[in-house]
């Protein structure tokens, strides 16, 4: 399994990068900590959450402890909506979205859902990597970074 969608609002990732770049020639007193909030549905205990944790874990390592995410995961921020509109006022810094909450900041990202559209997991790769420049730029358009574009398993119909 892998993590679901990630995105963030650009302007942590306005200071985060720089940071990160230019970390190893500033004195150890001359950041402060950074802590980035981040939300998804994905509950405690899952392998999604256990990526995410690995991550930043890494990220801890590569920054002497100064930068760091604090997860609130299994919905505890609120449904996608929510998590959204607390990017927008800059509650949360970014978040990991099924294909509906990426629906929600850009509705056009769905068309990847739709059922039947692939016929295996490498042409699903093919397309999406063609597709990438795009959604990064339409993202990057509406106010997000897209971080990844993940495979979280496939879509089924269900009817009468």
């Amino acid at each position: 399994m892998r993590i679901p969608h990630l995105i963030c609002r650009p302007s942590i990732w306005r200071v985060l990068l720089p940071l990160l770049g230019f970390l190893w020639i500033l004195p150890p007193f001359a950041i402060a900590d950074v802590a980035i909030k981040f939300a998804t549905l994905a509950p405690e205990g899952t392998p999604w959450m256990q990526i995410m944790r690995d991550m930043s874990r890494e990220v801890e390592r590569q920054t002497d402890g100064e930068v760091s995410f604090r997860f609130y995961p299994g919905g505890i921020a609120g449904d996608e909506r929510d998590v959204i509109r607390k990017m927008r006022i800059k509650q949360l810094h970014g978040g990991a979205f099924t294909g509906f909450g990426m629906g929600l900041m850009l509705p056009e990202s769905r068309v990847l859902e739709l059922p039947l559209l692939f016929r295996n997991a490498p042409e699903a790769d093919h397309v999406v990597a063609a597709m990438m420049p795009h959604f990064e730029k339409a993202f990057d358009q509406k106010g997000y970074v897209l971080l990844s574009l993940n495979e979280a398993g496939p879509v089924f119909i269900f009817s009468r």
